[in-house]
This record gives structure tokens, sequence and C-alpha cells, in this order.
């Protein structure tokens, strides 16, 4: 999960960006028909707020509040096509209505077309003569704060919002609540309103799809995935749920189901930055480094700003070996984000196979100084040192990683197997033993812990972990070659060479590495 937690802020204020149904005032006020389809919209009930809309538009069809505001209705049940004519249209009706510009942001901002989103949310608020009184209207202003990325201003206002709707047990209050919970990071009170709005209005569908929002927000991928699955009971026409429930199916580790979702969202949604991204993400995880690659080109091509897109790019690229086009992704993500912590990492792991030892330390060291206390970073610069056989300071690293990270088995492991390279047998047992206490269906644990008991004689526990090493991972040649040692010390010549003929089959050649 660390690994992705940069994008972690994004993904929530988009998914609570959906939920917001508020509208911004503008000078004349809309018309009665459009007050009424606020109220319909307020309420989730997007098909009726459209019809609403149509009979507006009828008699008044340059209206551009109620454009806006079909807009809105149009992108909510995910059809993004329309809803871009609505807004297109609204501007050219009225270049300075602000609804039309805070409407477009926010499907922007759905789609990932972050710099967009920015763009027509600075308009809507520079056109909104003053801060809104109703609940609905300060909501959306809020929203627009957090776009922009005035988080401290808009939290005041969301704040703002509860207390407004403190009174209220009405659907229209508790969605509205829900949603300023959600932007608070007040999760479970989000999803307490929704389950509040359902047992009053339970036929009201996308209240299931916004309480998948509010579980997706609280890591409770099985919770999520259900409400969505509801959800698309009865439409399958909305991108964002595909890529919603993608992304639990993807934090899950079924990045197979979650590639299936990806491809709904991005054949519904089209040009959508987030789809492709998260769809590279997924291919990277299957090992399918060619497809990650072309995703993420072309997220990168639909949203040339984000800096994630170009580091995850760069991490493909150095699993194809392909080091100067990762050091050309990773030098782009830094122009763009120079406190982003994985870039540098892949930055350095790249000059490292270029032979630029010194380079890469340097690009870990910044790492460091972008997130101290993370534990990934001071875990791959340790494994930096141990490649290079600095295993003192490797050790060292690998503690700072255990003490921001200490239920990580991997770091355990880590240090346990650069204990065993410095000869400190005993407590490469101890590290070994608490990895495989984290997780015991690893073999390299076994693997390190059977190499320091034979190098300290003890050939029966020995044994038994090289055993358990082979039965985790049957074609890991270094396990054969150490467990032919053993073999060899015993006096067990024909095992020792069977293991040996095995090893070697398996590919291991250098038994000097570990060493």
């Amino acid at each position: 999960m660390e690994r992705f937690a940069v994008y972690e802020r994004t993904i929530i204020l988009c998914l609570f960006l959906l939920t917001a149904p508020g509208c911004t005032r503008n000078a004349t006020g809309p018309p009665p028909a459009a007050q009424a389809a606020r109220q319909q919209a307020n309420c989730g009930e997007w098909q009726r707020a459209i019809e609403t809309y149509n009979r507006a538009l009828t008699s008044s069809p340059n209206d551009a509040v109620c454009l806006a505001r079909r807009g809105n209705a149009y992108a909510r049940q995910g059809n993004y096509k329309q809803a871009f004519v609505d807004f297109t249209t609204a501007i050219e009706s009225d270049t300075s209505c602000p609804d039309a510009y805070s409407r477009r942001s926010r499907v922007y901002a759905w789609l990932g077309l972050v710099q967009l989103a920015k763009q027509d949310a600075h308009r809507a608020l520079g056109l909104t003569a003053s801060v809104p009184k109703d609940a609905d209207l300060l909501l959306e202003h809020a929203g627009l704060l957090a776009t922009v990325e005035k988080r401290q201003e808009a939290d005041e206002e969301y704040k703002q919002v509860l207390a407004l709707c403190r009174q209220g047990k009405d659907v229209r209050t508790l969605l509205i609540a829900s949603d300023a919970h959600g932007h608070l990071h007040q999760y479970q009170d989000s999803v307490n309103c929704l389950g509040q709005a359902l047992k009053l209005t339970p036929d009201c569908f996308y209240l299931h799809f916004l309480r998948g929002g509010s579980y997706w927000a609280l890591h409770e991928w099985t919770l999520a995935i259900a409400e969505f699955n509801q959800y698309l009971l009865y439409t399958q026409n909305n991108p964002m749920a595909f890529w919603a429930r993608g992304n639990c199916y993807y934090y899950q580790g079924n990045y197979a189901k979650a590639v299936a979702d990806y491809d709904q969202a991005i054949r519904l949604a089209g040009n959508f930055p987030y789809g492709f991204y998260w769809r590279g993400l997924a291919y990277h995880c299957l090992n399918d480094y060619q497809k990650a690659i072309g995703d993420l080109s072309t997220a990168i091509k639909l949203q040339s700003t984000d800096a994630y897109a170009y580091g995850e790019r760069a991490d493909n690229y150095c699993h194809q070996r392909e080091w100067a086009k990762a050091l050309k992704d990773t030098q782009q993500a830094l122009l763009l984000n120079p406190q982003y912590p994985k870039a540098y990492i892949t930055q350095a792991l790249a000059l490292d196979q270029l032979g630029h030892f010194s380079e890469a330390i340097e690009n870990y060291n910044q790492a460091i100084a972008a997130a101290p206390k993370k534990s990934y970073v001071y875990y791959e610069r340790g494994m930096c040192y141990r490649e290079h056989k600095q295993y003192k300071k490797a050790i060292v690293d690998l503690a700072e990683a255990i003490k921001y990270g200490p239920r990580n088995a991997v770091s355990f492991c880590a240090r346990g197997s650069a204990l065993v390279s410095d000869h400190q047998y005993e407590k490469a047992i101890a590290d070994c033993s608490q990895s495989l206490k984290l997780n015991a269906n690893r073999a390299h644990p076994y693997l390190s812990r059977g190499i320091a008991y034979s190098r300290l004689g003890n050939h029966k526990l020995a044994l038994q972990d090289l055993d358990e090493a082979i039965s985790h991972a049957p074609n890991y040649g270094e396990a054969y070659f150490e467990r032919s040692l053993v073999y060899k010390s015993i006096g067990r010549k024909t095992l020792y060479k069977n293991d040996l003929q095995k090893a070697k089959a398996f590919g291991y050649q250098s038994p000097e590495a570990m060493r």
C-alpha cells in the first residue's frame, strides 16, 4: 500500500467530488424549473433532474445555468459526451456563468484531467461574487477550493456545511453531510449518513455507488465491491463505477479483475487518464511491462503534468532494462514533483545499473530526504548497499526500514541476509525467524536462516530450513547449492553431487555472492 500512498489523496478527492450535488449561484438566480431539478439532483435522482431540465430548456434553450446543471446530471450517469456538449453550449451562451466551469471542473477531476479541472475551478471561483450560504452551494464552493489546493479554506467550509446540516435528517441533507464528512476524512460518518439515506429511499441505487466510495476510502475493499456491484445491477453505463471497483480489486491483488473493470471504464469514458494509469499499474503487477508502458504513455499523453505516470512508466522501463528511458522519465517526474521519493529510487536503480554507484546513492539520499519516515526508502538504499557488499551500511539502513515498518517481513529477511553476509549468524537467525513469524510463506528467510545454521555447524536445523526453502521454491538454485554444502560436510556425497547438479541446472553459478 505504501507504494501508492502518493496517489491516495487525489483518488479520495475524486471519489468524494462524485458525491457533491450542489449548485453555484449566479447573479440572476435559476428559474423555478431549475430549482426543482436542483432538489432532485440533491437526492441523486439524476434522470428526473434531466427530464426537468429538458422541460425548462424547451422554453429557454440557451439558459446557461440549466445547460450546465443538466450536463452535470448526464455526467453523474456516465454520459460524458453529452455532459461536455452541455458545458460547451452553456459557456457559449454565457461566458460568465460559474455553474458551467464548476460542473466541467468536477468532471475533469473525475477523469484525471487535473490541470483542466484546476483551470475551470479558478474560473468558477473568480466568477462567484460571494461565498454561498446554502449548504449545497457551500459544499460545491468548498470543492472548488479543494480542487485548486486551498485545502485549509476548503476544510473550514466543509465544517460550516456540517453545521448547516446538523438538524436535517432528510435524504438531501444526509447526502450533503456525507460528502462533507468524506472531504474531512471522516469516512465512517459518511457511511453512516448514506446508510440513513438508504433507509429513507431504498430504491435510490445511486446511494450504493456513493457508499462504495466511502468504503473505498476506509480501505474496506470487500464492502466497497459489494456496493458497486449493487449499483451496477441497475446500470452498466457509468465508467466511474467500473473504475472504482477496479481499484478495489487492484488493492485486493486481483489484477485480472481490475484490468477487466478498467477496460470497461476506458471503453465508456474514452479519454480517461485515471483509467489508463491504473490499468497500467495492474499490468505491471501482472508482469506485462509492455502493456503497462503503453497505458502509462496514454495517460501521459492525456495529462502531461502527471509526475506519477512518468514515475511508474520509468519503473516499467527498469523491468525491461531500458535504463536510458527510465532515467529520462524519472527526470521529468522530478521536474514536475521534486518531492517524489519513488522517482528518486527508480532513478537510483537505473544509475546503479549503468555503473554510477555514487550518483545512485545520492538519489537514495534524496528519496530519504523527501520521505524520512517511510520504510521503503531505507529498504531500497539498504538493498543497494547489500548488492555492493557494503553489508554494515546495509544493516543500518534495513534497521531504519524495520523501525518505520515493523510488520514488514521482507525487511527482516533482507537484514537477516545482510547479517549472514557480515558473518553475524546468531542475529541473522533472529531476523529470519521474525520474518517467518510475520509471513511463513516465503522461501528466502528459510534459505538465509539455513545458511546461518550451516555456518554455525548446526547441520540438522540447516537441512530443515533448506528443505523448506526448496519446498516453497522448487527451482531455487541457491538453496540446492547451500544444501549440497551441508551434505558435503556430513559426508553424504551422493546427495551432495545431486544437489550441486540441480543448483547448476537451475542457473546458480555464483556461490561467492552469499559469502
